[in-house]
């Protein structure tokens, strides 16, 4: 069913073109890192809508190993990067960092 569901949601997305995702990185209470990721988009009649994908299970929590994640999830769900116009994440610099954050990583293959 979740899978249903998943399908549904980038159905959506792709009608209605362009996306922004959001991604947070945190731990669980067994310790487990995970990353969650979002797609947002805006419908023709100007609502938006912003879905839950799904959590993924990190090893390293670095920009290098988020950033890949996170390529990899738009790669899985066939949306192309090239229609993102946004990004959204925390404050923490491994995220959101200028030069090395996945921010940057992410806005280096598609500005």
């Amino acid at each position: 069913m979740s899978h249903a569901v998943v399908r549904s949601i980038v159905q959506a997305v792709s009608n209605h073109r362009f996306f922004a995702m959001i991604a947070d990185e945190s731990t669980d209470t067994a310790g487990k890192q995970q990353l969650t990721f979002i797609l947002r988009h805006v419908s023709d009649d100007f609502e938006i809508h912003e879905n839950f994908i799904g959590l993924h299970e990190i090893d390293k929590a670095d920009s290098e190993h988020l950033s890949a994640i996170i390529l990899d999830c738009l790669v899985r769900l066939n949306l192309n990067i090239d229609l993102v116009r946004g990004q959204g994440y925390d404050g923490a610099a491994v995220m959101s960092g200028v030069q090395n954050g996945v921010a940057s990583k992410i806005s280096a293959i598609e500005p």
